[in-house]
Parts: C-alpha cells; structure tokens; sequence
C-alpha cells in the first residue's frame, strides 16, 4: 500500500501484506467495510500475523555457502 495513504481510507483490495491485514482487520475496518463479521475479525487477524511470522522464518536469513 502506498506509503501516504490511511489504513482508515484503505480497502481490502488495497492491502498488499499480511501485516497490512493485520492492522487493517485489528482496527475493525473488517467488519467496517462489510468483509468480515465483527465476532470473528480478531481470529482471522491472528491468522495473518501468524502466516506472516512463518513466511519471514522460511525466508529468513540464509546459511552462507560452503567454501
């Protein structure tokens, strides 16, 4: 998302990253918007947060090679 627009102006189609979808479903603008009901927002959120998490250890730092 582009870095000078508002989380508060933003749609789910704007958000390109699973912490984006965190913050954007923590806030409640999920269940603003109309994608997501409100009883479940912050499971979902967590949900990403925890895809996020994984994704970063998988593609974390490499082993440098072996000479």
């Amino acid at each position: 998302m582009e870095a000078n627009r508002k989380l508060s102006d933003a749609l789910w189609g704007d958000l390109e990253t699973d912490e984006e979808r965190v913050d954007f479903l923590i806030s409640g603008r999920g269940f603003e918007t109309g994608i997501i009901a409100k009883a479940i927002q912050h499971e979902v959120a967590m949900a990403f947060q925890f895809r996020s998490e994984i994704i970063k250890e998988r593609m974390g730092p490499k082993a440098a090679p072996e000479d």
